[in-house]
């Protein structure tokens, strides 16, 4: 009889066990389906509060969300299709858990652009009950128009090297938008560089810092939208400023019993400057003075002449460019075996009366090749080295260090006017 009853007790527990496990399955089952569920899609309205889209309407640059159930897990899976053009746009997994149940997708126009309809398929994980684990999938299509937007200021500072400025991109309900291609214009009279160009954030700000590598003068800086076939915005003026020439100083040095070695560098940093025509002249009996010898620095800043057989007052001028102030020396005319005595003197307004002595070609105010070449270096590499020759060079053989096929370039769609 004992055994029996045990027998009993042992057959019923093993029945309620495959109830269990056959509700469970039975639940598993039915939360598995193959028809996609619609997806909310949240945007800003005109008031900034994140609401429900009911048309799935939207302006490109636009930040949206996607809206998942409650009891979802990571992973999801994304999948986007451009349905005018059956191609694919996007494909990823997310692993990380979203604790606010919401999935960002920003319309940046390089992957959402203007014009399209665009079919969403998002998979999600979901746990039902305790051990239950199921995919459900969701779609949803959506239209994403053109956009209007405004640049606004938020900052813009010079210090010494550098430029910094900082901008935000917003529709006109004073929403960002994200993933727009801004561009910032350098002007200097009737030439124009782009200089930079960069995406706008989730809050649609972008900031550009650049050193002023550049060549002396004044100068504006615009701030503009590329993205221009989906978001339409008016160009921002952002600032003006000033670039000085950098002081430059010319030290001499005995080379042996009858040369003068001449070192032009910047005053600041000692920095040598390479690539600059420096003039040995001679001064006449009437006051006046004569080129008698020139001659383009190296790397090092060097450069050697012999020295003049007249005993007569002689000097090495830099007649100076885009980046440096004029500069000379001046000497007693007699080179002793040993050194010749020289005391540097920088000029940084007119260069002195000179003579029969013609200065070096002088390129384009911003160093850019001649029209109609379309690519020019970016300001952001463009540095005094831009310009010269190569050392012991003369004047007609001046080679511009403006292009290195090392560095990037930037297409643009205007030509520069011929130096």
């Amino acid at each position: 009889m004992v055994s029996s009853a045990f027998s009993g007790k042992i057959i019923a527990i093993s029945i309620i066990c495959l109830l269990v496990v056959e509700s469970y399955l039975s639940i598993g089952a039915l939360g598995v389906s193959t028809t996609p569920q619609p997806v909310s899609i949240l945007h800003y309205d005109s008031t900034g509060a994140r609401v429900a889209s009911l048309a799935n309407t939207f302006s490109s640059g636009e930040n949206v969300w996607l809206q998942l159930p409650t009891n979802s897990m990571s992973p999801y899976w994304v999948t986007v299709h451009n349905l005018a053009t059956g191609g694919l746009v996007l494909n990823t997994t997310i692993t990380t858990f979203s604790p606010t149940y919401l999935l960002h997708v920003s319309l940046s126009p390089s992957w959402f652009p203007a014009g399209s309809t665009y079919h969403f398929a998002l998979t999600v994980t979901t746990q039902p009950s305790p051990g239950i684990i199921r995919l459900v999938p969701y779609a949803a299509d959506m239209v994403i128009a053109p956009n209007f937007g405004q640049l606004s200021l938020q900052g813009y500072s010079q210090t010494s090297g550098s430029l910094s400025t900082n901008v935000t991109l917003s529709d006109y309900n004073h929403n960002p938008l994200t993933g727009v291609k801004v561009g910032w214009i350098l002007h200097q009279g009737n030439v124009s560089i782009r200089v930079a160009s960069s995406f706008t954030g989730t809050d649609g700000s972008v900031s550009f810092q650049n050193g002023q590598a550049i060549a002396s003068g004044r100068y504006s800086l615009e701030t503009v939208v590329l993205d221009t076939d989906s978001v339409t915005a008016p160009s921002l003026q952002t600032g003006t400023f000033n670039v000085q020439p950098i002081v430059a100083s010319i030290s001499l040095k005995a080379k042996g019993s009858s040369q003068t070695q001449a070192t032009l560098q910047e005053v600041s940093s000692a920095k040598p400057v390479a690539g600059r025509l420096l003039m040995l002249e001679q001064q006449l009996l009437d006051g006046n003075w004569t080129i008698i010898a020139q001659s383009y620095t190296g790397p090092d800043g060097q450069a050697v002449f012999n020295n003049p057989s007249a005993p007569r007052q002689w000097r090495i001028i830099f007649n100076g460019d885009e980046f440096y102030g004029t500069s000379w020396t001046s000497s007693s005319g007699q080179t002793s075996n040993t050194s010749a005595s020289a005391s540097a003197k920088i000029a940084t307004t007119a260069s002195p009366v000179t003579k029969n002595s013609g200065s070096p070609k002088q390129g384009p105010a911003i160093c850019i090749p001649t029209c109609c070449d379309t690519t020019v270096t970016p300001l952001s590499i463009i540095a005094p080295d831009c310009g010269g020759a190569e050392e012991g060079q003369q004047p007609s053989a001046r080679l511009p260090h403006c292009i290195s096929p090392r560095l990037p370039t930037e297409q643009l769609a205007w030509c520069s006017p011929r130096a």
